[in-house]
């Protein structure tokens, strides 16, 4: 890609930034997580991209990189932001299409590429990876800024979840645990439905066959919960 015009040189490294959140580096993958996200909430994919893009540019501004030097290009700088748009996203209570939200996530896209620049320079003389500490230090802050009395901005309220109720489950529901496993691994882009957690699922699966199989597995004996995949027994 580095003899192509920018429009897709800046493409694909979107691309490569939406599939490094589980890990993976293939634009094709990257492809179907997009349309993953596309299908699961046109909303929210607007503010993932927006998210990375502005990451990205405000990265290889800051730094005066090119598009094609193997870190950028390679999809490292893109995904914090595109994770704190996610974030952004999912906390708000003023509902889909609410465009005063696009403001906080071009302007954390931006911090988090501050944030990685300055950690980088710093972890870097022990050989430390960056990783996700910036979108884990914005999303905190805006978090902490904003609340959920915020005139503009306002997100849902943190409350702690009950304890389950604990019954004696003896039956195994083999389809809802291979639900809940596929399901398991759309949560990760905060996917609830089956139809983009199976693009998900597939994206994974270009990019290695191995790894899809081991992440079904871990997902499936992560999703072996006493609530909902096991019901009593007949008495």
């Amino acid at each position: 890609m580095q003899d192509k015009y920018f429009p897709l040189q800046l493409a694909e490294c979107c691309l490569r930034g939406i599939s490094r959140v589980i890990l993976l580096n293939n634009p094709l993958s990257g492809a179907l997580i997009l349309a993953a996200l596309l299908l699961e909430s046109p909303w929210q994919a607007l503010l993932w991209m927006l998210g990375l893009l502005w990451m990205l540019v405000s990265h290889v501004i800051l730094t005066c990189m090119c598009v094609c030097s193997e870190e950028v290009s390679s999809g490292l700088h893109g995904f914090n932001g595109m994770l704190v748009a996610l974030l952004m996203g999912l906390f708000s209570s003023a509902g889909d299409w609410y465009w005063w939200l696009l403001l906080p996530v071009c302007l954390g896209g931006v911090a988090t590429s501050f944030l990685y620049s300055s950690l980088a320079s710093f972890l870097g003389r022990w050989d430390l990876p960056v990783s996700v500490f910036p979108f884990n230090t914005v999303t905190l802050l805006y978090l902490a800024c904003t609340g959920t009395s915020n005139p503009y901005f306002p997100n849902y309220p943190a409350q702690p979840t009950g304890a389950p109720e604990s019954t004696n489950h003896t039956q195994l529901h083999v389809p809802q645990l291979l639900q809940g496993a596929l399901l398991g691994v759309g949560q990760i882009f905060a996917c609830v439905t089956l139809g983009p957690s199976l693009l998900i699922l597939g994206a994974v699966f270009l990019f290695s066959p191995i790894l899809a199989v081991s992440a079904i597995s871990i997902m499936a004996a992560l999703t072996m919960k006493p609530q909902g995949l096991f019901a009593p027994s007949p008495m």
